[in-house]
């Protein structure tokens, strides 16, 4: 088994366009993640839904051992 370190970073500035990232959405009782990327100015969760009803706390690159 093999281990990672996940590098969280500020949502300004989002990764480039169209590629897949971890992204730390702000709950209620805390944050969750779930993958999902950045594109024309808006986040999308992996769905393709746009973020727009909660804060986007924070992205960090996907890890080598995740396909999303």
């Amino acid at each position: 088994m093999k281990s990672e370190t996940i590098t969280w970073l500020p949502p300004s500035p989002p990764p480039d366009t169209d590629r897949s990232v971890l992204v730390q959405f702000k709950q209620d009782d805390g944050s969750f993640t779930w993958p999902g990327w950045y594109q024309r100015g808006t986040w999308l969760d992996s769905t393709g839904f746009p973020i727009v009803l909660t804060e986007v706390l924070a992205w960090a690159e996907m890890p080598k051992g995740v396909t999303p």
